[in-house]
């Protein structure tokens, strides 16, 4: 009980914490947990990040899936998606920031407390303003692995990923003098600054604890992650700690009849 208690302190406390949803090229995603016991194990989550402030759209949502289609084996899909308004302070509320993810990964489990996964995600991030446009397309490869504990009330689990990021394409556009057309150029800018970002691989390390109470399938769920990148890089990214809630469902029934912690 002296566990459960500290936890839910450190997870309140960061709740209050949580960061501001940032207009960054690399965006780290939520870390999928399932944590199976046995095969034919289907779970989903949604979580999300809303800190939306009268003419200013800020959200990030998370969406979760993965099936145990064999006995220590699974599989999992993951979607993230992000958007805000008035990206930065000098910046209108019809400029507009997007970001969109999606991974798969097969992976191994092992009785409810072990589990790695390693996967392959694609997604592309842009900007748009009255004066420009820039976007860029990447790739992910990661490998993760979660260690945790389950039960009818409360799920535990640390979770370490490191991610592989590169972009594959990248496009800017701008207005020229006085035109109203946008043309496009040869160099990248992302809010002001050149970057020269293609053909390089960004290597992450991204450490999360999780925590989900409720009953049985049904579960409030919440994270708190941060991610370091391993190398100088040009750009900026969302090093700063991230807490996310949403709710988590289990569609197999669970016959865990260990005591709450």
């Amino acid at each position: 009980m002296r566990k459960l208690k500290f936890i839910l302190f450190i997870f309140i406390l960061f709740t209050f914490y949580s960061c501001n949803i940032s207009s960054n090229l690399y965006q780290a995603s939520s870390i999928n947990t399932p944590l199976f016991k046995d095969k034919k194990e289907f779970q989903m989550a949604i979580l999300i990040n809303d800190q939306t402030k009268k003419n200013k759209k800020a959200y990030s949502v998370d969406l979760q899936s993965a099936y145990s289609f064999q006995k220590n084996f699974g599989f999992m899909v993951n979607i993230q998606n992000i958007y805000q308004n008035k990206p930065e302070v000098n910046y209108s509320v019809n400029d507009e920031f997007r970001f969109s993810y999606l991974e798969v990964a097969p992976g191994y489990f092992k009785n409810g407390i072990f589990e790695t996964y390693a996967g392959y995600g694609m997604g592309k991030t842009s900007f748009y303003s009255k004066n420009s446009l820039a976007e860029a397309n990447f790739n992910k490869f990661f490998i993760q692995s979660t260690v945790g504990k389950s039960s009818k009330f409360v799920d535990f689990a640390f979770s370490l990923r490191a991610s592989f990021f590169e972009f594959n394409k990248t496009n800017f556009k701008e207005k020229i003098d006085s035109e109203d057309v946008l043309r496009e150029s040869d160099e990248f800018y992302w809010f002001g600054n050149k970057l020269e970002i293609g053909d390089k691989t960004y290597p992450f390390i991204e450490p999360a604890l999780t925590l989900k109470l409720g009953y049985k399938q049904l579960k409030i769920v919440g994270q708190l992650g941060v991610s370091f990148c391993l190398k100088d890089i040009d750009f900026d990214y969302n090093k700063k700690t991230y807490f996310n809630l949403g709710i988590h469902i289990n569609f197999s029934k669970n016959k865990d009849k260990n005591k709450i912690f």
